[in-house]
Order: C-alpha cells, then structure tokens, then sequence
C-alpha cells in the first residue's frame, strides 16, 4: 500500500471517529437533558393540547432522541366524565435534535402506539373533548405523581409536530341525547398526519360498522389557508342494519321506520368548515345497496337482496341537525329525486321542505317493492309526486302515485285499469291518511266505473279502512254501489258497515277479523240481504248453474283458516233464506216423484198422459217456485235442513235433512199436490180418490237424494204399498210393504224418518 492511500484511510478513519463521537455526544446531550424533563414534557404536552395528560413510567431513547410515555391517559374532567378520555399502550415523542443543542426540547413527530378514544356528545350537543384545565396541571411519571412548572420551563418545551403515526387505534362515539343507540366503534385504526407549509393531510383505515378487515379508509386535508377542510372516505361492505345508529348520532332519523339488513358500500366527500361545529358541514354520500334489504312502514314497503338501488345524498350536519339538501335513488333506469324547496344557499335551521320526484319509474319495480301488489301484477309506467315538511313532531308528508293505461290481472283475467291513483298523507301528529283509487277497470267479464279504497289512523291507534265501489260487476250482473267501513286495531279487524246495492236488492253485513296464536284468522259475520237476483249473484261469483228467483235471508257465520285447516273445513252458524219467483233447471219434484208411482200396475202410462192434458205443470222437466223457505245450520261440512218450505203452481213440499259441501242431498218430507193437480189425477183412478185428503190434496211421503242436477224424489215404501193395496184390492200393511222397502233400497217407511 502506497503513502497516498495510506493517508486517505487515516484521514477517512479519523473523519468516520469525529462523526461519530459528535453523533454520540448529541445521543448523550440529548438522553441527559430528557432524563430531567419528563414532568417538564408531560406539562408542555398538558398545555399543548389543552387537557391533563398522566402517565405511568416515561423513558427516554438514544435514537432518534425522545422520549417513550407508557401508559399515557388523559382523564375525563368534562360534565360528561368521569372516565377516561384517551388512553394508549405508549406515545413516543420523537425531538429534533438541534433543539437539544440549544437547550430546548422541540417534538417534531408523535408515534401512538394501541391508542384508545372516548367521545361522548351529551343532550346539549357538547362534547367531551374539552374544557381541561389547559396547562394548568402535569403528571410525574407514575400515577398521580403532578407538579406545577413555571412558564420558563414550559417554554423550553415545545409541540412543533410534523408527523402523526397512529398504529392498532381505537376510537369510540357515544351521543347520550339518543337512547339505546350503541357506541359506534372504528377499530385496528391505522393513521398517518402531515403538516406542512400548505397545509395538514391526514390518512386513515380500520375496521368499523361490521364490515371485513380494513374495510373504512379515507383521508382528510386541511388547507393552511383557511379553507374548508376536504374528506374523502369509503366504507366497504358494511353491516346495513349498522347505519341507523350513524345516522341517529349525525342528530337524524331514518323515514318511514325504515328497517336495514344485508351489506352496503358508502363513500363520502365533504367540505368540513374550520368552525364546525357549529358551523354547518356540506356532504355527500354515496350508497351501493344492491347486496342489502330494505323495510319500510312496517313491511308494506321492502326491497329484496340482489334488487338495484343506489342512493345519493346531499346533506349538511350540523350541531343539532343534520339536514338532507338533495338525494336520488336509482333502481336501474328508474329514479326517485328529492330537492329542497327553498334556494341552496339558504340558512334554515331546520330541515327545508322536500319535493319528490320521479322518473322512469314502472308499475312492475312498485310492484316489487310493494308486495300487496303482486296479485294484481299491474305493468306500465306511473309518476310519484309529493313533499314532506319537517317540524316539531312526525314528518308531513304528501305523497301520490298515477299511472294511465295500466295492465294489471284481476284473479286469471288480464284487465286494463284506465287510470291508478295511490295517495298518501301523514301529519305532523303521527296521524296519516292513504287512498287508492282506480277508473275504468276493464276485462273479458269484469268491469268497474270506480273503486276506491282510503285508510286513516295513527301509530297509536286504530287504522280504519273504507272501501267505495261504483258501477261494477261480470258480463249482466251488475252492482250500482259497494261500501265497506273497516276498523282495525292490533291483530282484530271490525267490519262496521258491508253495504252493496245491484242486481236489484240490497245487502248488508256486520263482523270481525281477528288474528290469533300460530297466525290462525277467524272470521264471524252476520249478513242480511234482500230481493237479490239470484242468477246474477251466481254470474258475479262466476258460476253458471241456472238458478232463478229474488234472494232474501240473513245468517249468523264463523269460520277459521290456519295450516291445516281451511275456511270452509271450519264454516259453522245458522241461516234462514228465502227465494221468491224462481226457478232451479232441470229440477221438478212433483214430476220426479209422480214418475216413480209406474210401479203401481197400469198408473204409470195413465198418468203421464192425463197430466199432460189437465196438469202439465206436474210434468215440465223445470217447474216454477213461487216461494221456497229454509231454516237450518252449518257444521262439521254439513248444512242441516230444517223447515224446508217449497211452494210450486201445483204442489209444495215440507222437508227436512241435510245437504253436504260436496252436493250430496238427502232429505224426507211430504209432497203435496194441490187440489187441481190432484182432482186431475183422482179421475184415473180409485186410489187417488181415497188417498187424497181433506181439500182435495194429495199428500205424498218423499226421499229427495243424489247431487244436483241428478237429483231424485222418491215416494216412500208405505205410500207405494198402500196405493198397490188399492190398486189390487188388499191390504199392504205385511208383504207388500216389505218387498217395497227393498225394492226402494230400505227407504223409511213413513215420513218421520229423516235421512242421516
């Protein structure tokens, strides 16, 4: 090795042992003149931030030079308190090192190590994050240990923070003015603050509300020139039913009891003023809720998962209120937009009224949000128009929903709705209002003039429902009026007043609906109708058995519907009807009856053909009824018969049995021809002569049985064996009757024998 390079390494070597001796001598200026500062740092740190810092130990470190506080807390001393505010594991205060030259201790940088915060907002809308005794009090470095300072020491310890690091944080929110909320927590935080000549920039992400890891970030600056500060901040998959509690703690509310579930993605730009609180802060949020539910007004209005819907928010927060400005919900290409009705710069106080709109909106998207709907799978294109005016109590608002032209399907039957009107009306007292209202219902069998239907009521109280109808019906049969008055309150429903008038009667009807334990519903109802055509309330019901005559009758019914059981399985009470001037086709039981006396030898021809010449009403295949009567009751799918009165041109009939719900009728009775009818048949033989009775009439025992239109009327054994007794001159009271009786299947031989 040459002198040349020899001497570069001595001098190189020389230069290397200087450094390092002065690194070394500033390390040990530095860890000397910060071993005797801790309660002077602590005070400095007191004063900087306005608040009581304490402390358990505080160490110092070589390099870079500073100092580590363990244990460091900051008690509560606010009306909130007490508690404590903030703790964290370890705060490292890092100090410029030419400070330490000149005797001072400057922090340029704060490192928080598993900090934790604790704001609490109390019913007056103040916060605990200050009123400490600014500068007033320090802490030793144990617990409890304090000691004033002079200001000469507390100058000599300075807060010129470049750089915040906030590692595994935690910050908590309580507001004490909203009952029941939980604190809303942002955990695993990690941060990052800057300042500089332009301004402070802040960095931010940890989990919160729900959601996976690192699923809220954002960021924030601070202009150093007084302008509004910037945020910026996005929140992933977060836990929906989680956002109430932010929005009740930003001092709003969610409409409409609106119920969250699922997740949802929110970002949010602001413009937050140096003053605020109370100054107001602009915002604007925006929400991805395709992946959430969505439940409104106790269920009547949802949203599915997997269903689109974008929401986007213009609001201002301030201290007491948090004012909505503009939003827009977007379901595909349909839009529902709210505006202020008052100019964007205005101060107001308070929530400004709100105007909604829409656009693109289908009757099919309502639909899917309004399940009540789906029955009537209504299709086209409708407009939703209304305010809501905030106040003292319950949001007013007025709401209408019309659409022209509408598809919708009544039962199977597509019909066209001419035009549809929703209304909804609530009042700032809680007590709403809602109405729907239809014109010009047309289809294959079914129209309506008008049908409306309104309800009113309140949170608190009973919900009642009326339903008017004019000029509707199917095909000929038609109603001019239909009124229905309904309360109902909690799980029961009274249906006060069930008017109609049409098809030229009238009828009325009282009850209740009630809902009882595993959903079984109830029903009890006591109608009374009067002079209805029969036939057309056969046609409105869609059924095209030929019934003729004016209906009239009341009845007392109940009847239950649960999971294994339906309506009519459960139907029971008593009626009493009446049918004047009618007729059933193919049913006359003075000819069906007539028709089974061919056994006697030689009557059965005769008959037929004199009651063709002189009664030919006893043989027509329909026969008219000039009244008919019935008492009974409903039970166990059986209708039981009593007092069955049936008056025809030339016979009447008293019976009794019963008829099953799946058209199975028996019952026993007496036919009795009138005296015309039966003169006509006393000339064909002796034996009506001597079995009619006083007045000329022939009273005949029957079995009326089958389903209808298959229906038989059957004299009785006894009868048939008296008249063959007649016929061939001997008694029946032995042999004959009995080969009768089984020749009639064992039929009773009187008529006191009812079927069972």
């Amino acid at each position: 090795m040459n002198r040349a390079v020899r001497s570069v390494l001595v001098v190189a070597t020389s230069l290397v042992l200087v450094v390092a001796l002065g690194f070394a001598l500033v390390a040990w200026r530095a860890h000397r003149r910060l071993s005797g500062r801790p309660d002077e740092v602590l005070a400095a740190a007191s004063a900087s931030i306005g608040l009581p810092v304490e402390a358990d130990a505080v160490g110092v470190t070589w390099w870079p030079p500073g100092l580590v506080v363990h244990g460091p807390r900051i008690p509560d001393q606010s009306p909130l308190g007490p508690g404590t505010l903030a703790h964290a594991d370890e705060v490292r205060l890092v100090v410029r090192a030419g400070s330490l030259l000149a005797g001072d201790v400057v922090v340029r940088r704060i490192d928080l190590v598993a900090p934790v915060v604790r704001a609490v907002r109390g019913v007056d809308g103040g916060w605990n994050l200050g009123g400490g005794a600014a500068g007033a009090q320090g802490a030793g470095p144990r617990a409890g240990a304090r000691g004033a300072l002079g200001k000469a020491a507390a100058a000599a310890t300075a807060f010129d923070v470049r750089e915040v690091r906030v590692s595994r944080g935690r910050v908590s929110l309580r507001d004490r003015a909203v009952p029941g909320v939980p604190e809303f927590e942002m955990t695993s935080m990690e941060a990052r603050l800057r300042r500089s000549a332009k301004g402070t920039f802040v960095t931010f992400e940890g989990d919160a509300l729900g959601g996976p890891s690192r699923n809220l970030s954002g960021s924030l600056e601070v202009p150093a020139d007084g302008r509004d500060a910037v945020l910026e901040m996005s929140a992933q998959e977060v836990r929906a039913s989680r956002l109430p509690e932010v929005v009740q703690v930003a001092r709003g509310g969610m409409p409409f009891t609106a119920a969250l579930d699922g997740v949802v993605s929110v970002d949010v730009d602001g413009l937050l003023p140096r003053a605020w609180p109370p100054a107001p802060a602009a915002l604007e949020v925006f929400v991805d809720a395709q992946d959430a539910s969505v439940s409104l007004a106790g269920g009547y209005v949802r949203k599915l998962v997997g269903e689109p819907l974008s929401v986007e928010l213009e609001m201002r927060a301030g201290t007491e209120l948090l004012q909505l400005r503009r939003a827009t919900f977007g379901s595909g290409d349909a839009a529902v937009d709210i505006s202020t009705l008052v100019p964007e710069d205005s101060k107001a106080e308070r929530q400004p009224p709100l105007r909604v709109t829409s656009t693109g909106l289908s009757a099919d998207l309502v639909t899917r949000w309004v399940p009540l709907l789906t029955a009537f799978a209504p299709s086209g294109e409708v407009v939703l128009d209304g305010t809501v005016e905030s106040g003292d109590g319950e949001p007013a608002v007025r709401m209408s929903l019309v659409g022209d032209a509408l598809g919708v399907r009544v039962g199977r039957a597509p019909a066209q709705l001419g035009t549809l009107t929703l209304r909804f009306e609530q009042d700032a007292e809680g007590l709403f209002s809602a109405g729907v209202s239809v014109d010009e219902l047309t289809s294959e069998d079914l129209f309506a003039h008008r049908l409306a239907a309104a309800l009113h009521g309140g949170s608190d109280g009973p919900l009642l429902v009326r339903l008017d109808g004019e000029r509707g019906g199917r095909g000929d049969a038609r109603l001019d009026h239909l009124a229905v008055d309904v309360e109902i309150a909690g799980e029961q429903a009274d249906v006060r007043r069930l008017e109609v008038a049409g098809l030229g009667g009238t009828l009325e009807a009282q009850g209740e609906v009630a809902r009882g334990p595993d959903d079984v519903v109830s029903v009890r109802i006591t109608p009374q109708w009067d002079g209805l055509d029969f036939a057309g309330l056969l046609r409105l019901f869609g059924t095209d058995v030929d019934v003729q005559g004016l209906f009239s009758g009341d009845a007392a019914l109940s009847m239950r519907q649960g999971v294994e059981e339906s309506f009519l399985d459960t139907l029971t009470g008593v009626f009493d009807v009446r049918l004047a001037d009618g007729s059933v086709a193919e049913v006359n039981l003075a000819r069906a009856t007539l028709a089974n006396l061919e056994v006697i030898p030689g009557l059965g021809e005769a008959i037929a053909r004199r009651a063709e010449g002189e009664a030919p009403r006893l043989v027509e295949r329909t026969s008219r009824i000039d009244a008919l009567s019935a008492e009974g009751a409903v039970g166990d799918g059986i209708v039981s018969v009593e007092n069955l009165r049936l008056d025809a041109p030339d016979y009447s009939l008293d019976a009794s049995g019963r008829v099953a719900f799946d058209g199975d009728v028996q019952l026993a009775g007496d036919l009795v021809l009138g005296p015309g009818a039966t003169r006509a048949l006393a000339s064909l033989s002796s034996i009506f002569r001597a079995l009619a009775t006083e007045g000329d009439a022939l009273r005949i025992p029957v079995s009326i049985g089958g389903s209808y239109p298959e229906l038989t009327s059957a004299p009785s054994p006894a009868f048939v064996s008296k008249s063959i007794a007649g016929s061939v001159g001997k008694d029946a009271t032995g042999g004959a009757e009995g080969f009768l009786r089984r020749l009639f299947g064992g039929g009773a031989p009187s008529s006191d024998a009812a079927p069972k």
